[in-house]
């Protein structure tokens, strides 16, 4: 009997140590540990309409697998000013969104981040992954990772942010579906097409609107012409352009492609083919115009244009919807420039950091490197195989009929958690897995144009003998790398941030009396007095200072590569 008794205590014995060492084991993904609670502060921007990231299918997979879970709340102010009281009362998330490269450097200064660079080893995946925007993490505080960035890189197929013109379709199609292409394109499509051409209601329409009445509008799209060529990258609205072609900045205000803009719009005013009200228009606005059918064509604004040609279809107008065609100036077009399509090597807003605290930094390390693995980023962008999409016959992910549901219907997703890696602080990016497919099977022109496009639509770039609705872009476009430029700025408190403020403010007051000037001699008199006014201030010496940092940056990279 007592024989018996110590082999069952012995056995015991051994099957606790088992469990023991199961909870202690790191290779366990924290399948043994307790539960592990992170809260996550969200801007209403962000609500994705759930409390816990386990009510959805995805949320659940990781709480199996890491026995983690995400608790949201969302703040509905200004979320840098939250971002900033949370630091001064040491109340701060064990992941924080930190808006900005100033936020970062500010709770690094305070001593309130982990150094990721010591964990690097353990995280092969996120190492690999980001190893050519690591060294831009680390040079924002001169040498320790303190960060990572959501949403870069993003260079899928469908990544092309050109933000073109939305031209309708009708009078496409009653001109005989041309492709416009060019500055002079555009004029005489609208000269031809906008007399005697109506509106859902029957009224004269206006040829060309877009909403100057943002921060963005006469500050930048006013001027767009300068990043429609294969030289020059959109990074401000301020007093720069940069020139991707020889790495170097240049003056905003006196670049050639700019004074061609204002020219092309003073060129429709004249012609009565430029909607005035658009001066004072909001993109509310300008998307209720389109809404109606009564603007031949607007620009920029393409993110609306999905709502516009539901309620074009909706109020019985299908033929009306718009397209987007490329936009060019005729010297861009006479030297047959490509576009260069802006690609962020960084993307400071989107930034996450792991504070000090952090109860169990190890565990969130392994969830780190898990969602930059393939099956990671697979499993948040585009869900769970066999339910949310399977393989076919030669291996291919495809999409499953619950996949479409959810990424169609909000309220459906909140229960399948597709795509809510970005809120729970987790990597996100558009790039390719092993397979050879993005990550996120949205992010395909299969997807774009199956699922986002109207038969109308889908009719009209056939019968342009395009191969998808980015047919121009996809053959026409070269991709340029943000890098460096995008971490440059001038301190706006300073003398020299004072000058260039000055270069912004003259640009824009004069922009207006430019696009409406009555013919090409008043415009070209308004220009010499617009530069004679902005040469009274030393703007070379702001563009220079931008220059200097920047090599000073870029010599500094290199100890981080």
């Amino acid at each position: 009997m007592k024989k018996f008794l110590m082999a069952f205590i012995l056995i015991v014995a051994c099957t606790v140590t088992l469990v023991s060492c199961k909870k202690g084991d790191t290779n366990s993904l924290g399948q043994g540990d307790e539960l592990y609670v992170i809260p996550m502060l969200e801007g209403s921007n962000n609500n994705i309409g759930i409390k816990r990231s386990d009510e959805t299918k995805v949320g659940q997979y990781i709480k199996e697998k890491f026995n983690i879970v995400f608790e949201f709340s969302i703040y509905a102010g200004d979320l840098r000013e939250k971002q900033s009281l949370m630091l001064a009362a040491g109340d701060y998330n064990e992941i924080q969104q930190l808006q900005r490269d100033d936020m970062v450097l500010n709770y690094a200064n305070a001593s309130a981040l982990v150094d990721l660079q010591p964990y690097l080893e353990k995280m092969p995946n996120f190492k690999s992954r980001f190893a050519e925007l690591i060294p831009y993490w680390r040079l924002i505080c001169g040498g320790p990772l303190y960060k990572w960035e959501t949403l870069v890189p993003l260079k899928g197929e469908t990544d092309m942010e050109v933000l073109d013109v939305w031209v309708r379709s009708d009078l496409l199609e009653k001109a005989g579906w041309p492709l416009l292409r060019s500055a002079s394109d555009y004029i005489n499509f609208l000269e031809r097409m906008v007399p005697g051409a109506v509106d859902v209601n029957g009224k004269p329409i206006v040829g060309m609107t877009m909403p100057l009445a943002e921060s963005w509008g006469i500050a930048g799209i006013a001027s767009i012409f300068y990043e429609k060529g294969q030289n020059y990258l959109p990074l401000s609205n301020e007093g720069f352009i940069f020139d991707h072609t020889n790495n170097r900045f240049v003056d905003y205000f006196q670049h050639q492609d700019v004074k061609d803009s204002y020219l092309f719009w003073s060129q429709l005013t004249r012609r009565g083919l430029f909607d005035l009200e658009c001066y004072t228009d909001t993109i509310d606005i300008t998307q209720e115009k389109a809404s109606s059918g009564s603007t031949a064509a607007f620009n920029y604004v393409g993110w609306t244009a999905g709502g516009v040609n539901a309620t074009l279809r909706a109020v019985g107008h299908p033929e009306m919807q718009y397209i987007e065609l490329p936009i060019q100036s005729d010297a861009q077009v006479s030297r047959n420039e490509k576009r260069l399509v802006r690609v962020e090597t960084t993307r400071s807003f989107d930034s996450y950091a792991l504070t000090k605290n952090c109860k169990n930094p190890e565990r969130v390390i392994q969830l780190l490197d898990w969602a930059s693995s393939d099956e990671g980023q697979i499993i948040l962008a585009s869900g769970l195989e066999g339910q949310h999409w399977i393989r076919d016959s030669s291996g291919k992910r495809v999409w499953t009929d619950l996949f479409v549901q959810a990424k169609m219907d909000p309220d459906i997703n909140k229960k399948e958690g597709i795509g809510f890696g970005r809120n729970m602080g987790l990597p996100t990016f558009h790039l390719s897995a092993a397979d050879g497919q993005p990550v996120d099977l949205t992010n395909q022109m299969i997807w774009v144009d199956g699922q986002g496009l109207s038969d109308r639509e889908r009719e009209v770039f056939s019968k342009m003998g395009w191969a998808s609705s980015k047919d121009w872009w996809l053959k026409n476009t070269t991709f340029g790398e943000t890098g460096l430029a995008g971490t440059v700025y001038i301190d706006p408190a300073s003398d020299l941030g004072a000058i260039h403020t000055m270069m912004t403010e003259i640009r824009v007051r004069h922009a207006a009396n430019l696009m409406q000037a009555k013919s090409d001699e008043e415009f070209e008199r308004l220009y010499r007095a617009a530069m004679t006014e902005y040469d009274r201030i030393n703007h070379q010496s702001v563009i220079d200072a931008f220059n200097r940092q920047y090599q000073s940056r870029a010599d500094e990279l290199k100890k981080y590569q």
